[in-house]
């Protein structure tokens, strides 16, 4: 398996790890967006911590006749399960993702399996 050092931010809710980011800002706009947002329950902290790099695979589930939007698709290197989420285009077109069921280890998604960059529509 493949790894690299990230630095990125976690954000927690009572204690319980939720959302990572590239950057606290862009995670408090997110939650600001799919939470009713109080301060005093989240907590932002930055890491700097090794990731497994894989290759993410994009589905429309609109299209392929579901519901949901854009999603990119995953296989784990640490839980061996496929993942799925949102995609959040990046600057640099790697995404960063985790792994919520092995020890909410983190990971990045590179752009080769056709991935947009930021600015880009799907």
């Amino acid at each position: 398996m493949h790894t690299t050092q990230v630095t990125y931010w976690k954000a927690y809710r009572n204690g319980v790890l939720m959302y990572l980011g590239r950057s606290e800002e862009r995670l408090r706009k997110r939650i600001k967006a799919r939470h009713r947002y109080k301060k005093r329950k989240w907590e932002f902290v930055s890491v700097t911590e090794d990731a497994a790099v894989v290759e993410g695979e994009i589905h429309d589930w609109s299209a392929e006749g579901g519901c949901g939007g854009v999603k990119v698709h995953w296989h784990c290197p640490y839980c061996d399960m496929q993942h799925w989420y949102d995609v959040e285009p990046t600057d640099d077109g790697t995404y960063l993702y985790g792994c919520f069921r092995d020890g909410r280890r983190t990971l990045i998604l590179t752009a080769g399996a056709g991935i947009p960059a930021a600015g880009e529509r799907t």
